[in-house]
């Protein structure tokens, strides 16, 4: 969530929807790392370029 709109839900009073979009997006950043960087199952792991997938946004 863009840092402007997360200000204002936090001065609407919404400060737990944006605590619940951190958290979530905190869980799958350290969820997947791990999986890209090593690898699960039959996939080969990505090593340290994987390690930065999780965390980009899309444009």
């Amino acid at each position: 969530m863009p840092w402007g709109r997360t200000s204002t839900l936090v001065g609407l009073g919404r400060s737990r929807l944006v605590m619940r979009g951190g958290l979530t997006g905190t869980a799958t950043a350290v969820v997947l790392s791990p999986a890209l960087v090593n690898g699960v199952g039959p996939l080969d792991g990505l090593g340290l370029p994987g390690a930065g997938s999780p965390c980009r946004r899309p444009p």
